[in-house]
């Protein structure tokens, strides 16, 4: 019974933690540095090499 309990008591908190967190504002333009990212890998037979210029729109 007390194992239950304390069962139950952990999943409550723990599920009421996660609603507490904010939710991460990721709004703006985002462009990829190609200096500080990884070069795209060789898989699939693929030639590699293809690093287009990417920006992306966030709108929240």
């Amino acid at each position: 019974m007390k194992r239950g309990a304390a069962l139950a008591i952990s999943v409550l908190v723990l599920g009421l933690v996660g609603l507490a967190q904010e939710k991460p504002n990721l709004s703006g333009t985002w462009v990829l540095d190609k200096e500080k990212s990884d070069p795209p890998g060789m898989g699939m037979g693929g030639r590699g090499g293809f690093n287009p210029d990417v920006t992306l729109i966030i709108e929240h």
